[in-house]
């Protein structure tokens, strides 16, 4: 009988040292979000739309420099790409490309339009030249096909 009791009182702690964890986690949470929310402490969500808006008219002064006619194309984002590459891994070859074209730098984020088998990637680099990239599909990957600068073609 007494090791029944002496098991229960154990199983009743055990139980109150999870319960008061996760209870002590919650307010933690709670907490954090309240002041994340009542200061305005800028989030990652927030920083993305910030880099979103900053990057719009880098890029129009970009697509500006060259006469590309993008009726027929898609605006495609990284977040875009990533998904794509869950079912369509050549799609993953964009993201090979929109790195390595900032991989020196470059002014805000690289602008991605896709048709089918043909694209072109906008960027600024960080010399400040107007930069465009087409790229093709080949097989099941992208790659580029030829290099513009503003000036240059």
């Amino acid at each position: 009988m007494k090791e029944l009791n002496l098991h229960t009182k154990n199983r009743v702690r055990l139980l109150y040292i999870v319960l008061t964890s996760v209870f002590i986690i919650f307010i933690i949470r709670v907490g954090y979000m309240q002041l994340i929310y009542q200061n305005n402490i800028v989030t990652f969500a927030q920083m993305d739309q910030n880099v979103k808006e900053l990057n719009a008219p880098i890029i129009e002064e970009v697509k500006a420099s060259f006469d590309v006619n993008l009726d027929n194309y898609n605006e495609v984002s990284t977040e875009d790409i990533i998904n794509s590459g869950k079912t369509d891994v050549g799609s993953l070859s964009l993201l090979d490309i929109v790195y390595t074209s900032c991989q020196d730098g470059c002014y805000g984020r690289p602008a991605v339009y896709l048709q089918k088998s043909k694209g072109f990637v906008f960027y600024k680099n960080k010399d400040g030249e107007d930069t465009l990239a087409e790229i093709q599909r080949e097989y099941s990957r992208w790659a580029i096909s030829k290099i513009n600068k503003a000036g240059s073609e």
